[in-house]
């Protein structure tokens, strides 16, 4: 679902339609919203779902064998991440670096402090 809503932001760019680019920024920020809150209700977890995507991503891209291809998946990983962050942030009203540090908060709080250096070292990635 998410590629063709952006095969279809992709053909609305290069028309320069304003109007058609602004519905489907709507559509596509209410398919993130319901998302987020599924994940929330159902996972209870603190770390936000881009975060647990780029850092499955990231222990994918170690498990595997490294190659000379690695540092270039690595970067698009961690170019994906950021901008499912980014649009994760302004769905909810924040600011990308405030979910991060909100979520390392969060576990030093429950004293979990090895999963947020991990959340941490993501921060070094962008």
């Amino acid at each position: 679902m998410r590629n063709k809503v952006f095969l279809i932001y992709t053909e609305a760019v290069s028309s320069y339609c304003t109007r058609l680019l602004q519905m489907l920024q709507l559509i596509q920020d209410d398919l993130l919203s319901e998302e987020i809150e599924v994940y929330s209700a159902s996972e209870g977890n603190l770390t936000p779902l881009p975060l647990r995507r780029l850092q499955k991503s990231i222990a994918q891209l170690t498990l595997e064998t490294i190659s000379t291809d690695t540092p270039v998946s690595l970067k698009l990983a961690t170019a994906f991440g950021m901008r499912d962050m980014y649009h994760y942030a302004r769905v909810r009203g924040l600011h990308a670096l405030e979910c991060v540090m909100d979520t390392a908060l969060s576990l030093v709080q429950k004293e979990q402090i090895q999963k947020a250096c991990q959340v941490c070292s993501v921060i070094l990635l962008w």
